[in-house]
């Protein structure tokens, strides 16, 4: 409950979600359009990315179909085709050790760093407005890897979390997207890193360490699905992903958030860019919801 006079410091957490995180601009959309705005920003695989665009500026106003994708063509670099497979299945099929020649992840992804860095630039962090927290998990060691600014004075962030503050942004979003059997795990400082999500989909806990007065969350949750939209391979990592994550993320968000926005987008798939500019609208509406009780929170 908000206490004392004047405006209180404001922590926003986004979360993972794939596609469905284009509502986290709707969310940002009409929290902008009533004056409230984020003190700190902490982002986990697709929050990443829309928390990274935010503190450094970009304006998610205008007609959504400025910000639609073409198709993932443009962006996923496959990690085969036709004659690696084929050579694959040779060299299964022939020899007893299989796991050397398996690959590490479906897309290498490096496309979308490419288009990171058009974005960003090269450094990224050094451009934020506010300090932002980008998530992403080692997979050897399962730790929690925080990347973010060294222009900002961190505190300590709970047990088996390691910090980074110089590493580019792209980079970060990079390895916070990763998502394991997916992308090709993003290698930093000798780690390898997979999607913060594995980890910590929501990252409120960040933003209490940094010692945020109130703490929001936009939680895109476990995405349920039409049995006949389970697909592939694809479709049924990134289910796994979620239905593992949403336990933790509402253990999480029940012992640090004070406000939990859900914006309850289902039937997606990762390649549904055409549903973007819908995820936004939902955003926006679970934005204005929010808005009453977020004003109350912050004193404003």
């Amino acid at each position: 409950m908000a206490i004392g006079i004047g405006k209180r410091s404001f922590g926003l957490a986004l979360s993972g979600g794939s596609l469905r995180g284009a509502a986290h601009i709707g969310v940002l959309q009409v929290m902008t359009e009533h004056g409230i705005y984020p003190d700190y920003i902490a982002g986990s695989s697709i929050g990443s990315l829309i928390g990274a665009l935010y503190a450094t500026g970009r304006d998610f106003s205008g007609n959504a179909r400025n910000l639609e994708v073409k198709g993932y063509h443009d962006i996923l670099d496959w990690n085969f085709d036709v004659c690696s497979l084929f050579s694959m299945g040779l060299k299964i099929l022939f020899l007893s050790s299989i796991k050397k020649f398996l690959p590490k992840g479906l897309i290498k992804g490096n496309k979308i760093e490419y288009m990171l860095t058009k974005i960003f630039g090269k450094n990224g962090f050094n451009k934020c407005r506010i300090p932002l927290y980008i998530t992403a998990t080692d997979i050897n060691t399962g730790e929690l890897v925080v990347f973010t600014s060294s222009k900002y004075k961190h505190k300590k962030m709970g047990k088996n979390t390691v910090i980074y503050t110089d590493v580019s942004l792209p980079e970060a979003i990079r390895a916070s997207i990763s998502i394991p059997g997916i992308f090709v795990p993003k290698k930093i400082k000798g780690r390898a890193l997979v999607d913060g999500g594995v980890k910590n989909n929501v990252p409120v806990d960040i933003l209490f360490y940094q010692g945020a007065d109130v703490i929001a969350a936009v939680d895109l949750g476990f995405a349920s699905q039409k049995d006949d939209q389970i697909d592939s391979i694809i479709e049924v990592l990134l289910q796994t992903s979620d239905i593992m994550a949403q336990e933790l993320s509402d253990m999480r968000t029940s012992r640090y958030a004070d406000l939990v926005i859900r914006p309850g987008i289902t039937d997606m798939k990762l390649t549904d860019f055409h549903k973007i500019p819908y995820c936004i609208k939902k955003g926006r509406e679970v934005g204005i919801q929010a808005v009453p009780e977020l004003k109350r929170l912050l004193n404003i």
